[in-house]
């Protein structure tokens, strides 16, 4: 079986490594590399195990090499995790792997929030919850909800601290509902924090 794991994150992308080959297996570096090292990676067998685990780092930026790929991936037995810097899914080599079987995994290092952006819309929303939204879609390419929704609640509580009015103590109940929500549920945590915005003045 073979794994390709791709994206900046290679913290997360390597604990994802040990979870498929556990702590011990063999490493490569695919610059180095020839077609006679993948069919020993590839086809060759260990003497001391039913199949080898092996780790194959950055064999894309090796153009020849990995476009050979697939005339491997269907043979092996062994236990194969390839950690690329990309996979850019529409070339014919990287469809050719996946319809070999691999699978394929991207590791994105999770953007930054912006603190000043969540309290402005948060602003915006206590007077008008459309145009929130529409703050909020203009930028949420770039930031990460759980953490957005987060300066979100924490904003609340202090402005509860500050006036613990029944709006604001309305405000703090539903962001606690929604939290729930979030934390055990699979839906769109986006969809959520737009919901309530757009209703966070009627509360």
């Amino acid at each position: 079986m073979m794994y390709v794991f791709y994206g900046d994150d290679r913290v997360r992308a390597t604990k994802e490594v040990e979870k498929v080959l556990g702590k011990e297996y063999e490493i490569f570096d695919g610059e180095e590399l020839e077609e006679a090292d993948l069919v020993d990676l590839f086809l060759g067998r260990s003497l001391l195990a039913e199949k080898r685990k092996i780790l194959i780092r950055d064999l894309s930026l090796k153009k020849e090499m990995w476009e050979k790929l697939p005339e491997f991936i269907e043979g092996t037995e062994n236990e194969i995790v390839l950690l690329e810097p990309s996979f850019n899914k529409s070339l014919k080599t990287s469809k050719a792997i996946v319809k070999a079987g691999a699978k394929v995994q991207e590791f994105k290092l999770k953007p930054k929030t912006d603190p000043r952006a969540v309290f402005e819309i948060f602003r915006i929303a206590q007077r008008d919850g459309a145009r929130a939204v529409e703050e909020l879609r203009k930028i949420e390419d770039t930031q990460e909800p759980f953490m957005f929704f987060g300066l979100i609640a924490t904003q609340a509580v202090k402005e509860l601290g500050h006036r613990a009015g029944k709006h604001e103590k309305a405000v703090v109940k539903e962001l606690g509902k929604i939290d729930m929500i979030m934390k055990g549920s699979e839906m769109e945590p986006w969809m959520l924090i737009e919901s309530f915005l757009l209703r966070m003045r009627s509360l």
